[in-house]
């Protein structure tokens, strides 16, 4: 599996215009190989914009870049809606099962996305991947209302990856923030593998929703 992840700085006066643009990304729904798409806007970094969609493979995703996704930019004209954009495409590398036992399967339940992306030391690579697998995956499975999520890696093999969780509601995450975090935090030795992380919290705008 196959995540494009995208952040667009979107100015105030131009928000309507993006949400308007952004809607015209049903296009997708049937398209080979699309497994689903969501997003919203992060509270975190107010004016910014994030958009996670899942394909089957590279394969699929390339397909669909070279075709459809230039229709549909030609007909919606989103690009001149923001100032600034990263689009990142990522490597599934394990799944975090919550009530469900995948993001894939959690992807039309959730309320609320939280993403962190994490810049992590070449040293501390291979700590970083047993960390996620021995403590943030049964952690956050542990906490109540965490609905489902999975862990990328950068195409290319460096060590970028992508943290990207589903959960009931932000009340749910502020739970888990307060009573499960700061310990596995601590467990996982995060702050000596990580030489920078973002993090987002997105409400989840339905009309974002694309089905397959």
């Amino acid at each position: 599996m196959i995540i494009k992840s995208i952040r667009c700085t979107v100015p105030d006066g131009s928000r309507a215009a993006f949400d308007r643009a952004q809607r015209a990304w049903a296009a997708l729904q049937g398209f080979e190989g699309f497994l689903g798409q969501v997003g919203g806007w992060d509270t975190r970094q107010p004016g910014d914009a994030v958009v996670l969609g899942l394909w089957r493979d590279a394969e699929a995703l390339q397909r669909f870049m070279g075709g459809l996704h230039d229709d549909v930019v030609a007909a919606n004209n989103q690009g001149v809606t923001y100032t600034a954009s990263d689009i990142r495409t990522l490597d599934h590398v394990m799944d975090m099962p919550g009530a469900h036992p995948d993001l894939t399967e959690a992807l039309f339940e959730g309320a609320l996305l939280r993403t962190a992306l994490c810049h992590v030391y070449p040293s501390a690579q291979a700590a970083f991947e047993d960390s996620q697998r021995e403590v943030w995956r049964p952690g956050m499975n542990a906490a109540a209302g965490m609905l489902g999520g999975a862990f990328f890696q950068r195409r290319d093999g460096a060590p970028v990856y992508l943290v990207a969780t589903l959960w009931e509601s932000a009340e749910a995450h502020a739970a888990y923030a307060q009573d499960h975090l700061p310990r596995l935090r601590a467990a996982s030795g995060a702050a000596a593998q990580l030489s920078a992380i973002v993090g987002g919290q997105v409400p989840l705008e339905p009309a974002w929703t694309v089905r397959p």
